[in-house]
């Protein structure tokens, strides 16, 4: 594909990697202004709380983090799929990551998938779970189910090995938990999460300053674009 093709195509996927980083980062502002995290911000009482606020806007969270890990990582080649787009897809994700991401090392929350997994097959998992509580799985015997749970502090239950978590924040660190296909319990650091998504930010901000000039309204924010297709250009 030619450098020309490239950055034709370029707009439409730098203002949807741009539009997406900016839903998380709104969506971590209003997790942190919650009622439920400033009644968890107590350091000197254990506070549990069970109002479902937090989590509705985590699946949000993670739901668009995964629209985003897509834009950069792409699967395998489907079975409908040409040679010719398989290979379109493998340059189109190389050339956004070369441009508005940081080395995959830097990523590893943002490319997590298992947690999201879990989200997206909540009902798999819950069902699955709930299959092992009925036939007293031994494995799972004694342990604490915990659902649409935000605490302050994972020594509010001792061992925290003990705890099943479905879905629950610990605000202290803000880890998110929850347990996956194996009955075991998947977590991801919002706080990575919400660094490694600033600096894609941070990444389009530069490209577009540089390429823009400062009346563009590239410059403002993600925008919508219309285009005349003439194949014959």
């Amino acid at each position: 594909m030619s450098e020309e093709v490239l950055l034709r195509n370029l707009t439409i996927y730098r203002n949807e990697i741009w539009s997406i980083t900016i839903s998380i980062l709104n969506q971590r502002d209003k997790l942190f202004n919650s009622e439920v995290i400033k009644r968890c911000q107590d350091p000197n009482n254990h506070v549990l709380d069970p109002h479902p606020e937090p989590h509705e806007i985590i699946a949000n969270i993670l739901n668009c983090a995964g629209r985003l890990q897509k834009l950069f990582v792409i699967a395998s080649q489907r079975k409908d799929e040409s040679d010719e787009e398989f290979e379109f897809r493998k340059e189109r994700s190389e050339y956004l990551k070369q441009r508005f991401l940081a080395k995959k090392s830097g990523n590893r929350e943002l490319f997590k998938t298992n947690a999201r997994n879990s989200m997206e097959h909540f009902d798999e998992r819950t069902d699955l779970l709930m299959n092992n509580l009925i036939e007293k799985n031994g494995n799972i015997d004694g342990k604490f189910l915990l659902y649409n749970m935000t605490l302050n502090n994972k020594d509010l239950f001792k061992p925290w090995d003990l705890v099943l978590p479905i879905k629950v924040l610990v605000t202290s660190s803000m880890e998110y938990f929850i347990v996956n296909n194996k009955i075991e319990k998947e977590q991801i650091s919002l706080n990575k999460l919400f660094e490694e998504v600033e600096k894609i930010q941070l990444k389009i901000v530069n490209y577009v300053e540089e390429h823009f000039e400062a009346n563009s309204p590239d410059r403002q924010g993600p925008v919508g674009v219309w285009f005349p297709i003439n194949n014959k250009q």
